[in-house]
């Protein structure tokens, strides 16, 4: 796709090249494989004021994506197969929700930076996936769910303001991994 603008849509299973840039509005996209060479923004729909879905393994590949800061913009992750970020480059200007019972992996050098006073959000029985060289910071980690950094060699960091109500997982007793709290982190529980 290039320079293209998708409102209210459902967008099922296949794959998608976005070349030119591309705007996701109140879409439910899921089982898509999504090459970005360019930039995705996510922003919710003015009519009706609906918000965009990542569910069923979509997998976002490299590229930039970028949640508007329109006011209520939230880009919801849902249902237990969730989403994939994969070397993308992450500017949250709102909120981004694990939804309970759903899985966001952040792999490969992914980096979500997020405003002061945006949030990434982890619903109970939701859960954050970390592997590779992700990077989180800015804005405010609210963990209530699951967080957890696994696979070889994973080294994980966070620079952000974290609330933890549940777990965070490091290593997973056979691999070692690595998560690295920055200074300026602070984590409340």
């Amino acid at each position: 796709l290039g320079n293209a603008t998708i409102n209210d849509a459902d967008l099922t299973s296949g794959n998608m090249t976005v070349n030119a840039g591309l705007t996701l509005a109140g879409d439910t996209v899921s089982g898509v494989n999504i090459a970005d060479n360019s930039t995705i923004v996510v922003q919710k729909n003015a009519s009706p004021q609906v918000n965009t879905t990542l569910m069923g393994g979509t997998t976002v590949t490299g590229g930039n994506l970028s949640i508007s800061s329109i006011s209520g913009t939230t880009l919801y992750i849902a249902d237990s197969s969730g989403a994939t970020f994969d070397n993308v480059s992450v500017t949250n200007n709102s909120a981004v929700q694990v939804d309970g019972n759903a899985t966001l992996t952040v792999e490969g050098a992914t980096t979500i930076t997020s405003g002061v006073g945006d949030t990434l959000t982890v619903e109970k029985s939701g859960t954050l996936a970390l592997s590779g060289t992700p990077s989180i910071s800015g804005g405010k980690l609210v963990n209530s769910g699951t967080v957890t950094v696994e696979g070889t060699g994973t080294v994980a960091t966070l620079a952000t303001q974290l609330t933890n109500d549940a777990t965070i997982t490091v290593g997973d007793g056979t691999y070692t991994a690595t998560l690295a709290l920055l200074p300026g982190s602070v984590v409340n529980s």
